[in-house]
C-alpha cells in the first residue's frame, strides 16, 4: 500500500463518493484505490465526525458567557487586583448561577484548560519573588550521625513514637503579600498589586506530634496590652496569649510555653517518656527550660545547626503550608479591597489558615519527611544537594494604557460589524437597525448586525452581573474589616500571658458589669421625669385622663397604679 500523504480527508471523502457510487464496494477496497486511511474511512462511514468539526466537550460557558468572564479579568487587572485560578473558578460559577445552571459548576481544571483557550488575550504570570533565599549545606557524615543519636536515644528511653513530639517557633508579617498567579493580557509582562506593607511580626510557636496531635500554639505580639477585640473572633480557647517589645519569644516567654506543652501532653503520653525535638535557638537552651524538662520526663533533642530545612518536621511538612494559606487568605483581603492588615484582621483569620494546616494527616507526613518517624535516614540524605548563588530580578515598565486588550476599535463597515465591545458600539448598532426596520429595508446585514447587538448586550449584563457581585463582597469585607479596628481599644490584662478562653470569660464579665453600670445610669437619668410624672398626675387627673385619650400618654394604667410608681 502507498504510503498516504497529508490530506487525509479528501481523501477519505474521495473514498465515500467512490462507496456512494459503488454500493457493494468493500471499505478496505475503497481505501486501497484512493489511499486513504482505513481506520479514518472506517469512523466517517459510522457517521464519526472529525474532532476539528464537532467543537469542544462539555463545554460549560457559551461565547457570550466567555466573553463577560474575559471582560471581567481584564477589568480585575486594570483595577490592580490579581485574579489567580480560584477566581476564575468563582467568576464563572457565578455566571453558570445567574444564568440558572445549578449542576456542573466549573473547577480549577476547568478554568485552567479555559485559560488555554484563551491564550491569545490572556495568560497567566507568576511574579518572581524580591529576596534571595539563603540555603545552608551540610556533609552527609554529620546527618548521619544525626540520626544515629536519634535512634540511640529514642530506644534508650523507651520512647513510643506517639510520644514524639517537634516545636519551632514561625513569624509572620501580617500585612505583606508575596507573588501570585494572576490572569494578565497576553501581552503584558509584569503585573503588580497592591501591598498593605504592614511588617509588623507576629511569632508563632507550634508543635506537632509523629502521631497527628496539634498542641494548640502560643502567640506572641508586640505591645504591653491584651485587647478585647484581639479575642472577638473565633480562635481556639486553648490558645495561649502572649506580648513582649519585640514581639519574638524569649527566655521567659519559652519556659511559659514548655509549661503549656506540659499541661496538654501529660494525659497523652503512651510511654514514661516523651521526646521534644527543637532547634539550637538560644530561648531553647536556657538552664530553667532544660531542667523543666528532666524534672517532667521530657526527653529534649536538639536538632544539629542550620539543618532545620532538612530533618525538622515542622520546617520541612508544616510551616510552607501555613504560610501559604496565610498569605492565600492575605491576597483575598487585599483582592477585596483590604488597604491595610492590622493585628485584629490577622487574629480574625487566624484559626482558619491553622484550621487548614494542621491536620493529623499533615503531621504525620512532616515527621515521614523528616526521615524520623518511620526512621529512613535515605529520606533526608537523599535530598541533600549544595544550595547557592543568588536569585537576580528585573523589572519592565508596567502596561501601557493603549494597550490592544482594552482599546475600543474603529466602527467597521455593517457588513463586517463584529460584537462590539463597549457601550457606545452596541448602541451604535441598536440606532442602525431601529432606523433600518423604520424604514422596512430588512436585510441580511441587519440581522447580523441585530444578532451582534443582542450578544454584546447579554455579555454586557453577565459583566455587569460579575461587577455587582465582586462589589457586593468588597462592602461586605470592608464592613467587618471596619468592625473589628473601630471597635474601643479596651484592656483584657496588662502584660503577663492569658488563655483565650479565659480572656473572653474575662471580656463577657466585663461587659456584663458595663452594661450595669449604663442601665443604672439611664434609671438616674429617667428619676428625674418619673418625679415630674407623678406630680402631673396627683395634681391634674382630670387632664392627665383627657391627654391619655388623645395619645399624649402611653401608659395604659389606672391612677392608682401610676401613683405607685
Amino acid at each position: 500500500m502507498p504510503p498516504a500523504d497529508k490530506h487525509e480527508e479528501e481523501k477519505v471523502q474521495q473514498a465515500l463518493d467512490l462507496i456512494r457510487r459503488n454500493p457493494q464496494m468493500k471499505l478496505r477496497e475503497a481505501a486501497r484505490q484512493t489511499r486513504a486511511s482505513y481506520p479514518r474511512l472506517w469512523r466517517r462511514f459510522n457517521g464519526v465526525l472529525r474532532s476539528s468539526s464537532r467543537g469542544g466537550h462539555n463545554k460549560k460557558l457559551n461565547k457570550v458567557e466567555s466573553g463577560a468572564l474575559k471582560e471581567y479579568l481584564l477589568m480585575c487587572h486594570s483595577m490592580g487586583r490579581g485574579a489567580g485560578i480560584e477566581h476564575v473558578v468563582s467568576a464563572a460559577n457565578s455566571i453558570l448561577r445567574h444564568q440558572g445552571e445549578e449542576k456542573g459548576g466549573a473547577s480549577r481544571r476547568w478554568a485552567k484548560s479555559w485559560l488555554t483557550q484563551q491564550r491569545e488575550w490572556i495568560k497567566t504570570l507568576r511574579s518572581k519573588p524580591l529576596d534571595t533565599k539563603r540555603r545552608a549545606s551540610h556533609q552527609k557524615e554529620q546527618m548521619e550521625e544525626h540520626f544515629r543519636e536519634f535512634k540511640r536515644c529514642k530506644e534508650h528511653w523507651g520512647i513510643q513514637d506517639e510520644d514524639i513530639y517537634n516545636f519551632d517557633q514561625v513569624g509572620c508579617m501580617i500585612g505583606i503579600v508575596s507573588g501570585s498567579l494572576v490572569v494578565v493580557p497576553a501581552n503584558c509582562k509584569e503585573t503588580f498589586v497592591d501591598d498593605p506593607c504592614n511588617r509588623e511580626l507576629v511569632t508563632i510557636t507550634e508543635c506537632i506530634s509523629a502521631s497527628g496531635y496539634h498542641l494548640p500554639p502560643m502567640i506572641t505580639y508586640q505591645g504591653a496590652y491584651h485587647l478585647r477585640k484581639y479575642f472577638k473572633n473565633d480562635t481556639d480557647g486553648d490558645i495561649l496569649w502572649s506580648r513582649s517589645d519585640s514581639g519574638f519569644v524569649n527566655d521567659r516567654l519559652c519556659l511559659k510555653w514548655i509549661e503549656h506543652f506540659e499541661k496538654f501532653t501529660r494525659n497523652r503520653t503512651k510511654g514514661k517518656y516523651r521526646m521534644l525535638i527543637f532547634d539550637g535557638y538560644g530561648s531553647h537552651l536556657t538552664q530553667q527550660f532544660i531542667d523543666f524538662c528532666w524534672q517532667h520526663n521530657i526527653r529534649p533533642f536538639q536538632l544539629i545547626p542550620h539543618s532545620t530545612h532538612l530533618c525538622q518536621p515542622c520546617d520541612v511538612g508544616a510551616f510552607q503550608k501555613l504560610k501559604h494559606e496565610f498569605k492565600k487568605l492575605i491576597r483575598e483581603e487585599v483582592f477585596h479591597g483590604a488597604k491595610a492588615i492590622t493585628k485584629t484582621d490577622f487574629f480574625s483569620i487566624f484559626q482558619t489558615f491553622s484550621n487548614r494546616t494542621f491536620t493529623p494527616v499533615l503531621c504525620q507526613s512532616a515527621f515521614r519527611k523528616a526521615g524520623l518517624i518511620p526512621y529512613d535516614p535515605s529520606v533526608v540524605l537523599s535530598k541533600m544537594k549544595d544550595y547557592g548563588g543568588q536569585q537576580g530580578r528585573e523589572r519592565s515598565c508596567s502596561i501601557d494604557s493603549s494597550d490592544a486588550g482594552f482599546a475600543t476599535p474603529p466602527p467597521p463597515p455593517w457588513h463586517e460589524f463584529t460584537t462590539p465591545v463597549t457601550n457606545t458600539g452596541r448602541r451604535r448598532g441598536a440606532q442602525y437597525v431601529v432606523g433600518r426596520l423604520q424604514t422596512g429595508q430588512i436585510t441580511p446585514t441587519v440581522i447580523r448586525v441585530q444578532e451582534k447587538v443582542e450578544k454584546a448586550a447579554d455579555k454586557m449584563i453577565l459583566a455587569g452581573q460579575l461587577s455587582t457581585e465582586l462589589l457586593s463582597v468588597d462592602n461586605a469585607k470592608q464592613k467587618a474589616r471596619e468592625e473589628r479596628n473601630n471597635a474601643p481599644n479596651k484592656i483584657v490584662q496588662k502584660y503577663g500571658e492569658i488563655y483565650g478562653n479565659v480572656a473572653r470569660r474575662q471580656i463577657a464579665a466585663d461587659e456584663l458589669a458595663e452594661d450595669m453600670v449604663v442601665n443604672m445610669h439611664e434609671k438616674r437619668l429617667r428619676k428625674p421625669y418619673l418625679e415630674y410624672y407623678k406630680w402631673f398626675v396627683r395634681e391634674y387627673p382630670d387632664i392627665f385622663y383627657i391627654l391619655r385619650e388623645d395619645g399624649r400618654f402611653k401608659s395604659t394604667g389606672t391612677l392608682e397604679e401610676l401613683l405607685l410608681i
